[in-house]
């Protein structure tokens, strides 16, 4: 694995979904996320191979909370018992493998926030073998699991256009190539609801209408 002048590793395509192919083994082990983190820097230890690439997906990610969720100042975010609010990116997909083990993650989060307090997920939600990460479920399944926990949906978004995304984000290509491939595809997303399916992340915003405990 070589490194760029953005300190990111470049792997293949063919390599990536080499290890997609064994994700079910590798992703729970805590030594491929060290591997990881010793051949990768920047975001794309916990990110894609290519950091140019990670630096658009975390402005546009950044820019979906704010208009979700509006401004946090002097709102508590996980900080103890009864927070205002809770963000989960990019975690129950990995490490979820079953809807027993996302049901409980749900009532987890759940408990964590207070009755009327808002959790925001945004995980990349997909039955598809080749786009899903670890747990095969569809949005559907995971607004269920939501609802048992006593968690009510209040709106939902998306992010990451899968066409750019496997083309983009396994290697460095120059800004000024990458940056308009990306916001065309995002901007794609914004203006065709239809397109939702081509969507790598999945955002649902939940109120809590069950007390903390």
């Amino acid at each position: 694995m070589t490194k760029n002048g953005h300190g990111s590793g470049t792997i293949s395509f063919l390599q990536l979904l080499k290890e997609r192919r064994t994700r079910d083994a590798i992703y729970h082990a805590a030594s491929y996320w060290d591997a990881r983190a010793s051949a990768r820097s920047g975001l794309s230890r916990s990110l894609w191979p290519s950091n140019v690439y990670n630096e658009l997906w975390d402005a546009r990610q950044q820019a979906l909370i704010v208009r979700t969720l509006g401004s946090l100042v002097d709102r508590r975010v996980l900080e103890k018992t009864a927070f205002d609010d809770a963000l989960v990116l990019g975690c129950f997909s990995v490490a979820c493998r079953s809807m027993a083990e996302l049901e409980t993650a749900m009532r987890n989060v759940s408990s964590a926030v207070r009755f009327g307090g808002r959790v925001m997920l945004l995980e990349p939600i997909h039955r598809s073998p080749l786009l899903r990460r670890v747990l095969p479920l569809g949005v559907e399944d995971w607004i269920g699991a939501a609802n048992r926990a006593g968690l009510h949906l209040m709106g939902a978004d998306r992010m990451g256009f899968v066409p750019v995304r496997l083309v983009c984000s396994v290697r460095d290509w120059p800004p000024w190539l990458m940056r308009p491939l990306f916001n065309a595809g995002e901007e794609a997303l914004d203006r065709a609801p239809y397109l939702s399916p081509l969507a790598d992340y999945k955002l649902l915003l939940f109120e809590s209408r069950r007390a903390s405990a």
